[in-house]
């Protein structure tokens, strides 16, 4: 009997080894599976992260272009605003001293010479009309009667100068006119 126990005894050696051997097999395995599972849940977690911040960017940039673009706009409609602003005092300052000038005894010079040339632009001079301001006819009465051609009035805004035609041509040489088109010529060339 005594060999019976210790067969048993042996046998339960081996049963309690291979029992030991099982679950350490098992344990790794559960570990290793762990390990994966948690090593997953890591990855996928970190990706989801990763879009969440992407998305995040995204609207950040898409914030920051929207806000650029509209800085930038409203900048330079500022920029125009400001810069019609200055060409419109310009030329009311330019203006003011332009009437200044038909006042004093030196526009007589010039007025007489801007009626000769822009009459000597027109090719043909029958039927010419001759207009000049309300001022400019009252100042210069005899100098325009002289001229032998149809005098007509125009608006004082066209500070001085004149405007020639005939039935084919017409040119404006207004004080006003060769003003506005120097402000055009300047603004071309900024």
């Amino acid at each position: 009997m005594a060999e019976i126990e210790e067969k048993l005894k042996n046998f339960e050696a081996i049963c309690i080894s291979e029992a030991k051997k099982q679950k350490k097999e098992l344990e790794e395995k559960i570990k290793e599976r762990t390990q994966n599972i948690i090593q997953n849940e890591i990855g996928n977690f970190k990706k989801k992260q990763e879009n969440k911040k992407n998305k995040i960017l995204l609207k950040l940039e898409k914030e920051y272009n929207t806000n650029l673009w509209n800085l930038e706009n409203e900048y330079q409609q500022k920029d125009v605003e400001l810069n019609k602003n200055i060409e419109n005092k310009l030329f009311e300052e330019l203006k003011t001293q332009f009437i200044e000038i038909t006042q004093s005894e030196k526009y007589e010079s010039y007025f007489k010479k801007n009626v000769y040339e822009t009459i000597n632009k027109i090719s043909q001079k029958d039927n010419l009309i001759i207009f000049v301001t309300k001022n400019d006819k009252i100042r210069f009465t005899n100098f325009l009667c002289n001229l032998n051609y149809k005098i007509e009035t125009i608006d004082d805004s066209n500070i001085g100068g004149c405007i020639v035609q005939n039935s084919e041509e017409s040119i404006n040489n207004t004080i006003l006119e060769n003003l506005k088109e120097k402000i055009n010529e300047y603004k071309g060339n900024i």
